[in-house]
């Protein structure tokens, strides 16, 4: 009680102080003083005393955008959010706090479940500003609890074209394709976003998929009676239930209605053709699977098996090798996990040799940046990633040319919305590093 009036007190004396330099000079720097002093105390975790500030400076000047993202970070931490959503979304794409308003409206709707929400606002940051470090981060969090591969590999190719990735993320990107899916910590966040958003597919999807590992095929059941009878991906986890439970032809009877072109139902086709030996059936269902994603190892796995069935060993044997060489990463990526593995300093230069034998080529390119890193001087690794590039030419390498010194990005920090900018006299932000 005696801090909060002490506070009080110092809040009072600092105003009346700002009031008179404002009486003996002009609006405009009375307005700049206070909402840089609402700025310190919000990053102070002073919230009343930013919002008493953020209240005079209404009063003061019409909001400016500056103005904006620090009203909608305090509303967004007050939980007030439809005030916040309105704050932030009066900033406009032109100006440079868009980018980061658009990351806290994101961070807002991602704590409230909302995912789908939250990955549009990610991906509009992501469009104003492609060197937006934090958007991708965001993104890159959202397509790993969705088991979304493809636009996860996009994100994490991207965010390492723009910073060295650290240990942590590579190994966790390594492990999403090489180390099976245990669910159990996942579910009760899969379960908030579903909860929050019954349209949330992409969710509810994972969610299936952690409840029928966790064999309550009875529960992933119900979670795909409310999708839509035509949804591919949800065809195709009705049919893996019905798989389960040993019955093959409802299971065919449901890949048959679905498209022959999804790449989910196209892998069951392939299951249960090889299941009847019929190898051109396997084949044909194969090819769309690895058309989709060539790394895929089910798929890839699958279609030098069918090829080989087929008798043709010429044409199944790249694909078979293919297979073995991502089944050659799992021993080392389960090293890397462990403590001795990380703190072995050999291990990132032998995952990204491996990963580029295994044509995860992004990750080999992360791995190799990271034992570049950690040793400036190895001239081999350097050698093996220029080749790398000359060969596979970095799809996002035109990002690391557009970050500005002056980059919105890292003015919000993950989950904390700690991050104020400063404003300058020229009304433009302060230059600012990422905080990660």
């Amino acid at each position: 009680m005696m801090k909060s009036r002490n506070r009080q007190w110092m809040f009072l004396g600092a105003l009346a102080v700002l009031l008179a330099v404002g009486l003996l000079s002009s609006r405009r720097p009375l307005a700049d003083a206070l909402y840089d002093r609402a700025r310190a105390e919000y990053q102070a975790g002073h919230q009343e005393s930013a919002r008493r500030y953020v209240g005079v400076l209404s009063v003061l000047r019409r909001p400016t955008p500056f103005d904006r993202l620090l009203r909608g970070m305090l509303a967004a931490s007050d939980q007030r959010l439809d005030e916040a959503f309105a704050e932030l979304a009066a900033i406009p794409d032109g100006h440079p706090l868009a980018p980061p308003a658009r990351i806290v409206a994101g961070q807002a709707e991602l704590r409230r479940g909302r995912i789908r929400d939250a990955e549009t606002y990610f991906l509009d940051a992501v469009r104003l500003a492609p060197y937006a470090l934090q958007a991708r981060r965001e993104l890159a969090y959202i397509y790993n609890i969705q088991h979304r591969q493809t636009e996860m590999d996009d994100q994490l190719e991207a965010f390492g074209e723009l910073q060295t990735l650290n240990f942590a993320y590579v190994l966790l990107w390594s492990k999403t394709r090489t180390v099976g899916w245990s669910p159990k910590a996942d579910m009760p966040t899969l379960r908030k976003y579903v909860d929050a958003d019954k349209d949330d597919r992409w969710s509810r999807l994972a969610l299936a998929e952690g409840l029928r590992r966790q064999d309550d095929l009875d529960g992933a059941q119900a979670l795909m009676d409310e999708l839509e009878e035509s949804d591919p991906e949800g065809l195709a986890m009705r049919a893996t239930l019905a798989l389960d439970r040993g019955d093959f032809p409802t299971a065919e009877s449901l890949i048959a209605s679905g498209s022959r072109d999804n790449p989910a139902l196209a892998r069951l086709r392939g299951q249960l053709a090889l299941r009847k030996r019929d190898a051109d059936a396997a084949v044909e269902a194969y090819r769309i699977a690895y058309d989709a994603d060539p790394l895929d190892r089910s798929s890839v796995f699958g279609l030098g098996t069918a090829l080989h069935m087929k008798g043709d060993e010429t044409a199944a044997a790249p694909y078979l090798a293919a297979a073995r060489k991502q089944d050659a990463l799992f021993a080392i990526v389960a090293y890397a996990a462990t403590e001795k593995g990380e703190k072995d300093p050999e291990v990132p230069r032998k995952l990204g040799l491996a990963c580029a034998e295994a044509g995860r080529i992004p990750e080999a390119r992360a791995w190799l940046k990271l034992a570049i890193k950690n040793d400036p001087l190895d001239r081999s690794t350097q050698q093996s990633l220029y080749q790398l590039d000359k060969e596979h030419p970095p799809q996002f390498a035109g990002l690391s040319r557009t970050l500005p010194s002056n980059s919105p990005d890292g003015l919000v920090q993950q989950g904390s919305l700690a991050g104020v900018p400063r404003q300058r006299k020229n009304g433009s932000t302060e230059p600012v590093v990422s905080p990660r």
